[in-house]
């Protein structure tokens, strides 16, 4: 009796293990602030693209390989495109307290945010399914001496061959109206033109190169709602683009057109 209940205790022993074993499918939005969903008061709004999208893959009512499929929202304010791919992000690695799980693998490991994408969705035992770059690049525009609009296109051009075979999606950065003397133009130290110049070139850039497979901002988004900096968007801007990325990700197919049937009889009968 013994030996015939050996081999189905051992299965039980090992479903545990098994159920650890499985990955959970998710889709992984990362950028700056814009993609955050920064509020006036530094918090994350509840209605940031990532969240919304994810709430509108719940509701399709028709096929997509994304329906129902968790959306994580791994963009990191404050961030430019040399913390997520030439070095460390030290300026967050030097704060203590920090528990943001993408941050926290890149300073632990000693490499930039981009390069711990994949490995930190290993660890956490997810299986990406796609990722979506959405308006990076606008804060290398705050440091002239760092970047410039071609260096931060070939900064992000390097999304696809990191995630390989993993697809990727690139939208633009937002257009931005910075209202004058505020904390971002302070720092940056340059105008609202200069500003607004510097992603309009980025995108041009990306248009140039083919990069843009994501909703193109300048096209469907050009003049989003803005916080009061002129710069970070609304919670009901951030919850527009979701609705963007959805129709990328999904779109709705497009019925066979409606044909009537055929007439009966003669053209004359038919009219008496």
């Amino acid at each position: 009796m013994k030996k015939h209940l050996a081999l189905p205790a051992l299965l039980l022993a090992l479903l545990p293990a098994a159920a650890g074993c499985a990955r959970r499918d998710v889709i992984i939005m990362v950028g700056e602030s814009t993609t955050y969903g920064q509020s006036e008061n530094s918090t994350q709004i509840p209605t940031n693209a990532a969240a919304t999208l994810e709430f509108l893959l719940s509701k399709i009512d028709y096929p997509c390989p994304y329906a129902d499929l968790p959306v994580e929202n791994w963009a990191v304010s404050g961030t430019n495109t040399r913390d997520w791919f030439t070095a460390r992000p030290d300026v967050y690695c030097a704060v203590k307290g920090i528990t943001r799980p993408l941050i926290v693998y890149a300073c632990e490991h000693g490499g930039p945010l981009a390069d711990a994408v994949r490995p930190l969705a290993e660890e956490r035992g997810e299986r990406i399914k796609l990722l979506l770059v959405n308006a990076q690049g606008t804060n290398d525009a705050h440091i002239a001496q760092l970047f410039s609009p071609e260096t931060t296109v070939d900064s992000i051009a390097k999304w696809p061959g990191i995630m390989a075979p993993i697809p990727v999606m690139i939208s633009p950065p937002f257009f931005r109206e910075d209202i004058a003397d505020t904390l971002v133009t302070r720092f940056a130290k340059k105008s609202s033109a200069e500003l607004a110049a510097y992603v309009k070139q980025v995108r041009e850039l990306e248009l140039a190169r083919g990069l843009i497979t994501g909703p193109d901002w300048g096209v469907v988004f050009p003049h989003p709602p803005f916080q009061s900096d002129g710069f970070h968007i609304t919670d009901g801007g951030s919850a527009v683009a979701a609705g963007y990325w959805l129709d990328k990700l999904c779109p709705r197919p497009i019925p066979p057109p409606f044909v009537l049937p055929p007439l009966t009889g003669s053209p004359d009968k038919a009219s008496k």
